[in-house]
């Protein structure tokens, strides 16, 4: 709805693009910590102990996207 908005617009003021960029990270980034969260979850489910490590990296992948998306808004 916000790129349709952008499009109709004849000369959109600078102010718009900025949003529609800004939004555009914040859905990547929103997927990206889906699929964190995803992978977390299936390893948990796999064996919390086994693959500790590998869930303590994605834990802090997940909180770099976090922060990114905080820094968005």
């Amino acid at each position: 709805q916000l790129v349709t908005a952008v499009a109709s617009e004849p000369a959109p003021p600078a102010h718009l693009v900025e949003e529609c960029v800004r939004a555009v990270r914040r859905l990547r980034l929103d997927r990206e910590r889906a699929a964190l969260q995803r992978e977390i979850d299936r390893l948990q489910q796999l064996g919390a102990a086994q693959y500790g490590h590998e869930i303590d990296d994605l834990w802090q992948r997940k909180k770099t996207v976090l922060h990114r998306i905080e820094d968005l808004t």
